[in-house]
């Protein structure tokens, strides 16, 4: 096994900060973060368009 990866680390996130969610906008083509209560009432908004 070699040690070049095509995987690199740009900007390391606190694994101890349970608080935020952190996803990948490809809109933006930018890592986010938005705290997690907010993420948990877009995901249930959604949910809710997608069954009506």
């Amino acid at each position: 096994m070699g040690t070049d990866s095509a995987k690199r680390i740009i900007v390391r996130i606190d694994p101890k900060n349970p608080d935020l969610d952190v996803f990948f906008d490809g809109d933006e083509y930018a890592v986010c973060s938005r705290p997690k209560e907010k993420s948990r009432a877009i995901a249930e908004a959604v949910e809710g368009k997608k069954k009506a």
